[in-house]
């Protein structure tokens, strides 16, 4: 990839790992902005270690000296940022016009209206991946959604993600935002079900592990509908009536609503309707 110097607005879990390895790969960030100073500087020394010779900075017109801006920030931050920036750059009238790139998934391309009108060139790298501060990833298994109206920055995102060795997607709006709704389904509602799992199996959860993983991988493999399994798809109504016995008595409400639930959506999918009544006392609570 040609050189280009980057920046980072952000110094949270995207912009943390964003800055780590694209230093990695040879593109270290020369300036972060970020609205604690403290977490921006811990971002700051972690990158010099790497190598990085970044600066942080509250001043955002230092900023304009880089090739590409990549706002790594929260999405209700984004519109906020994207009129800071738009007044800033009308103020200073930087000799370079730098890209801007956000992060969001579910953030439309529309949020640039105003900075392309004003000769801005704009785009959207989308990493699709739950991301943590504390844990390393490897940008090669992670997917990215990229969408810009100009041509160069098209080809400066390929040239990022080629860098990154990561597979993408050039894709619009609408499709970012429903694969955005599914990474809700996939991650979230997952680890919220898990977190229910692990409230029923108590000490020994650290056993539903293979479980979980052949699961997920059977999935993949095929299709989740073609390998449902489980009483509800079969019609076992005696093991789903001790199912729920057992979850009332243990005073596990929530975990029961939505066995019950899941286990009628289920039937009906699969064409075997059951029809699970709350018990009196799951009621009261």
């Amino acid at each position: 990839m040609e050189p280009r110097t980057i920046s980072l607005i952000g110094a949270g879990n995207m912009g943390f790992r964003l800055g780590i390895v694209l230093t990695e790969k040879g593109l270290p960030i020369q300036y972060v902005w970020n609205r604690s100073e403290e977490r921006g500087e811990k971002l700051v020394k972690a990158l010099q270690r790497n190598g990085a010779q970044t600066c942080y900075t509250q001043t955002l017109s230092d900023l304009f000296t880089s090739d590409i801006l990549i706002l790594a920030i929260s999405d209700d931050a984004i519109v906020p940022m994207l009129k800071y920036l738009h007044e800033e750059l009308t103020r200073t009238a930087p000799h370079k016009n730098p890209v801007i790139l956000h992060t969001s998934g579910a953030t439309p391309y529309t949020v640039f209206s105003t900075l392309e009108a004003a000769g801005y060139a704009c785009g959207v790298f989308y990493p699709l991946m739950t991301l943590s501060r504390n844990k390393n990833v490897d940008f090669m298994e992670i997917p990215l959604l990229l969408e810009s109206n100009d041509p160069t920055v098209r080809q400066w995102m390929s040239e990022l993600a080629f860098a990154l060795k990561a597979e993408y997607l050039f894709c619009d709006s609408a499709k970012r935002l429903r694969m955005h709704t599914a990474a809700v389904f996939a991650c979230n509602f997952v680890n919220y079900i898990l977190g229910l799992a692990f409230e029923i199996a108590g000490n020994s959860h650290t056993f539903l592990m293979p479980l979980a993983w052949e699961t997920l991988r059977k999935a993949f493999l095929k299709t989740p509908w073609d390998v449902q399994t489980g009483p509800a798809i079969r019609g076992d109504r005696s093991t789903i009536e001790k199912h729920l016995s057992l979850l009332e008595e243990l005073d596990l409400y929530e975990e029961a609503m939505l066995y019950r639930l899941f286990t009628e959506k289920i039937g009906q999918r699969f064409g075997c309707e059951l029809s699970l009544e709350p018990s009196q006392k799951s009621l009261t609570e």
